[in-house]
């Protein structure tokens, strides 16, 4: 496979990054639950009273109105991470890159107001994250939606050409 990593004739894959990601995950959480950090911690309740930037929230209706901005807010992040960011990476930075798409002064605004996002993102995501586990919860269930969606249509393309060149490969070896 191209896309996988050799260092030192050691294959690097996705597999194994994630395996020893969540192997570094379970012995964090093993480590905060032997000093009863997980049940003696107002971080991991769920529901009112929250406090934000400052503010309490101490109603349901308020409480889950900030869930949904949350939610919400990560789906808009993810698609920029996805579809901005990946331009610049791959349009922008990449030395093979032949085409920006746009000119150089739409190119630039584009990067600026990307950048500027998020940084108020980071901001707003952090705050959000150390107030308590349902931020987290809503953050990372608008990024997971996002991500699959968006993901799962660059894998069936990957896929369609593929069969279609494998069709193409079968009917040239018929002929």
């Amino acid at each position: 496979m191209t896309c996988i990593k050799k260092y030192n004739n050691i294959k690097i894959t996705p597999h194994y990054a994630l395996l020893s990601a969540y192997i570094f995950l379970c012995i964090i959480i093993i480590y905060f639950s032997s000093l009863k950090y997980l049940s003696n911690n107002s971080y991991f309740k769920w529901g009112p009273p929250i406090k934000v930037f400052q503010i309490e929230i101490n109603d349901n209706m308020s409480f889950y109105i900030l869930l949904f901005i949350y939610f919400v807010n990560e789906i808009i992040n993810s698609l920029l991470s996805a579809v901005v960011y990946s331009w610049i990476i791959n349009c922008i930075q990449d030395p093979k890159s032949k085409n920006t798409f746009y000119s150089k002064k739409t190119s630039l605004i584009l990067i600026v107001l990307f950048t500027f996002y998020s940084q108020l993102n980071l901001i707003f995501v952090i705050n959000g994250s150390f107030s308590q586990i349902s931020i987290f919860v809503a953050t990372l269930s608008g990024g997971l939606i996002t991500s699959v969606y968006i993901n799962w249509n660059y894998i069936e393309r990957i896929h369609r050409n593929n069969d279609v060149t494998s069709r193409l490969i079968d009917n040239a070896i018929m002929v």
